[in-house]
C-alpha cells in the first residue's frame, strides 16, 4: 500500500519515471541494505552491497562507498558512452533480466549503472551532480516524454 503502490500504479499507467540512485534501487525486489523490506518489484533482481575487497586497475584497494566521477558505457540515447557521471553509493542493482541494462560502469569490476524499459529510466549516478552530461540526460528524458 501507500506510496509504493501509488508509484507502481503511476509507472504502470505509462507515466514517465526517472529514477536516481535510491530511485533506481527501489524498483527491484529486494536489497541487502534492508533485507526485511520488500522493494517495489517492478524489475526482478536485487540490490547488493559492493564487496569490501574491490581493487582498481592500478592494484589499489577501492573505497566503499563508490564516490566521485566514473565513466559510463552505454548505447542508450539519454547517455553519452564513455562520459563521466557522478556517483555516491555503496549498493548496486543486479537485474535478473539483462535486457533492461542501459549502462554499465567499472568499479573493481562492471556493475549496472542504469536500467531502462518502456517509460522507465533509472540511473545509479546523480545526473543533477554530473554537470553538462547530467543536464543533457535530464533534457533528453524530458524531451522523450
Amino acid at each position: 500500500g501507500g506510496l509504493g503502490e501509488a508509484l507502481l500504479e503511476t509507472i504502470r499507467s505509462g507515466t514517465p519515471y526517472l529514477g536516481i540512485c535510491l530511485g533506481m534501487q527501489a524498483l527491484f525486489e529486494r536489497s541487502e541494505e534492508a533485507p526485511e523490506v520488500d522493494g517495489l518489484g517492478l524489475f526482478r533482481g536485487e540490490v547488493k552491497r559492493f564487496r569490501g575487497d574491490l581493487v582498481g586497475p592500478d592494484g589499489r584497494h577501492l573505497k566503499i562507498p563508490h564516490m566521485g566521477w566514473n565513466q559510463v558505457e552505454t548505447s542508450h540515447p539519454f547517455l553519452e558512452s564513455g562520459g563521466w557521471y557522478y556517483f555516491v553509493h555503496s549498493f548496486h542493482c543486479v537485474p535478473s533480466d539483462p535486457s533492461i541494462v542501459a549502462a554499465t560502469t567499472d568499479y573493481g569490476g562492471p556493475f549496472v549503472s542504469a536500467v531502462a524499459k518502456d517509460n522507465v529510466f533509472a540511473c545509479q549516478f546523480h545526473p543533477e551532480k554530473s554537470h553538462i552530461l547530467g543536464a543533457r540526460l535530464i533534457a533528453r528524458f524530458l524531451e522523450s516524454t
